[in-house]
């Protein structure tokens, strides 16, 4: 495996706050422009280990102003509770919104932290009455909660799978009435780890109006630059590895760039 020989606090994210917000955005803070375009997301907007990601690069290829509001760990219920993102969202010119999993949101069967989304807290009634013989105490990750819950029964699973699946949606579509503006959903092939709960039957019943689905496939010069480009050390390298490469925050930032230009009229 081929890593950088700096440590990753060479590269300095510039963490910071808007207004009342207590989510950690991609830096640098900067002052809120006229007219923008807001990029709402998680750990892959946040561009972990690539010194340009996606936000900055479309800024870079269209001249708009790109506001990064992308926080590390964070799922869609981190940025509909927090009334900052809302109002920055309503004044943008448009949304483009990270497909977060439905792994990452409180639901019937467990529940995160409010802004850490990947952080399994406490498992509910009817998740320990589904699966008596599993001990939640061992969890810290949902990632790794739902990887052994699949493991112990796949025909449990669907149960839960169905779960996050409708609590998801019904996130999405309450997203999308408080951000009232045109939303791009940006639906990311890298830095997803199993299992996979989206499909796009769940998508098409987001579309419509002005609402519109990019999906970013990573091609094959995208998987020969590997990890080029990336900042971290030996003790990130198996983060690394999951996360979006700088290659392909290009490939984003170029094809999201259409859409930034055009708008969704």
């Amino acid at each position: 495996m081929i890593y950088a020989k700096r440590e990753v606090e060479d590269l300095d994210y510039l963490p910071c706050q808007y207004g009342r917000s207590k989510l950690q955005f991609r830096g640098p803070l900067r002052p809120l422009p006229r007219d923008y375009v807001c990029f709402i997301g998680g750990s892959e907007t946040f561009g972990k280990f690539v010194a340009r990601p996606y936000p900055a690069l479309v800024e870079d290829m269209t001249g708009l102003p790109c506001l990064n509001l992308g926080s590390a760990s964070a799922g869609i219920d981190s940025f509909i509770q927090d009334a900052t993102v809302i109002s920055m969202a309503r004044n943008a010119r448009l949304v483009v919104l990270q497909l977060m999993g439905p792994q990452y949101l409180s639901n019937r069967f467990y529940a995160v932290h409010p802004r850490r989304n990947d952080r399994f807290i406490k498992a509910n009634a009817p998740l320990r009455q589904l699966y008596p013989s599993v001990d939640f105490t061992e969890f810290t990750f949902v990632g790794h909660l739902l990887n052994r819950l699949q493991h112990v029964s796949r025909r449990k699973f669907r149960e839960v799978r169905a779960e996050l699946q409708a609590t998801w949606l019904d996130r999405m579509a309450l997203a999308l009435q408080l951000f009232a503006r045109p939303v791009l959903l940006l639906w990311l092939e890298e830095g997803q780890q199993a299992p996979r709960i989206l499909n796009r039957s769940m998508l098409s019943r987001l579309q419509g109006g002005k609402v519109e689905l990019v999906r970013i496939e990573t091609d094959s010069w995208v998987s020969k630059q590997g990890n080029k480009g990336m900042i971290f050390g030996a003790a990130q390298a198996r983060a690394a590895t999951v996360s979006p490469s700088s290659a392909y925050h290009r490939l984003v930032a170029q094809q999201l760039t259409p859409f930034v230009l055009n708008g969704l009229d």
